[in-house]
């Protein structure tokens, strides 16, 4: 498929997933998924999310899932993290798409040109790029997004 026609779908995983659909034909969306409040438990939030997934996947036929990984400070957000991970990869092989991640240093030192900066930091460099972020949930989707269509996608 020709890489200026493909849907791309950029997220952010986490209870607070920021998100960022890049479709040939419409304006670049950002978007913020709140699972957060749920009071299902860890498999209640993954079926919300994987529900996600499917209906971002039937609407805009996903051709590309971008995802940051993990940096993970407590044994609680690791599992849903991971889990999350494994539910995008999941959908992207159902739909036979292609997948990529980064790593959360390595996204910021894209973002701010240092691989330490702080959400605000971060925050504050995608306001500068679209007006229409609202959180560091979103910039990081951002980010995550302008990183494939810039270097990402030229990688193995």
């Amino acid at each position: 498929m020709d890489e200026l026609n493909q849907v791309v779908l950029a997220i952010d995983p986490a209870t607070i997933s920021g998100w960022v659909l890049i479709h040939p034909t419409e304006p670049v969306q950002y978007g913020t998924l709140d699972l957060s409040k749920l009071k299902r438990g860890r498999a209640g939030i993954l079926d919300a999310f994987l529900v996600w997934l499917d209906t971002m996947d039937k609407k805009y036929v996903v051709d590309v899932w971008l995802y940051e990984q993990p940096y993970v400070q407590n044994q609680r957000s690791a599992y849903l993290q991971y889990a999350m991970i494994g539910l995008i990869e999941l959908v992207a092989y159902r739909g036979e798409a292609i997948v990529a991640s980064i790593h959360p240093s390595t996204l910021k030192k894209f973002a701010t040109g240092s691989g330490r900066s702080d959400k605000e930091t971060m925050l504050a460099h995608a306001m500068m790029e679209h007006h229409s972020i609202d959180n560091h949930n979103e910039a990081d989707a951002h980010f995550i997004a302008k990183w494939w269509m810039r270097e990402g996608r030229y990688r193995d």
